[in-house]
């Protein structure tokens, strides 16, 4: 097991080791040994898909409170959205460049790398392409660059994110939980 799966915050961790233990409990209940296994590995994949269904419809309804933003600035003040473009844009390609390089893009292929061969025992690559940075990063910086007037499509960004949720939930799964 890797340094970097042990650095997981205090609270996490107890509630991660609360959930399996209630679910093992739960599962024990179940008759047979096959199911039981099945659900057992069925369940970080359901967690995953609610979280980032949630997830994709947060995004959606942030990324249009944003563009409406734009909008009513290019409307209404369109000097302040003329000074305000550039810098929005500028905030947003730094954070890529100097925080998250994989955040930069539409997030489809970042999604094909991480599933490539060079994925396998390379925790190092997954967490730059789908880790907790690369998240916030690519979160933040495509709702700032779509308030400077940056055309931006959400469903790449949404696919990125969803990856690095699943990605995230596989790497801090407790040590006793049947791997994925």
């Amino acid at each position: 097991m890797s340094e970097q799966r042990r650095k997981i915050p205090a609270f996490i961790s107890s509630a991660l080791k609360t959930f399996y233990g209630f679910w093992v409990n739960l599962s024990e209940q179940i008759p047979y040994e096959r199911w039981r296994l099945a659900s057992l590995h069925s369940l970080p994949f359901w967690v995953g898909a609610i979280i980032s269904a949630g997830l994709a419809v947060v995004y959606s309804k942030m990324f249009s409170w944003f563009e409406n933003i734009a909008v009513y600035l290019v409307q209404s003040h369109e000097w302040v959205f003329l000074a305000l473009c550039p810098l929005l844009l500028l905030i947003s390609a730094l954070m890529v460049k100097y925080w998250a390089r994989a955040a930069g893009g539409s997030g489809i292929p970042q999604i094909l790398a991480a599933l490539g061969p060079e994925r396998i025992n390379n925790t190092k690559h997954l967490d730059t392409l789908l880790g907790v940075k690369t998240f916030f990063v690519k979160l933040v910086s495509s709702l700032i660059a779509i308030t400077g007037g940056a055309v931006i499509g959400r469903e790449g960004p949404t696919i990125q994110l969803s990856g690095s949720v699943f990605y995230l939930i596989h790497k801090y799964l407790p040590k006793g939980w049947p791997r994925i």
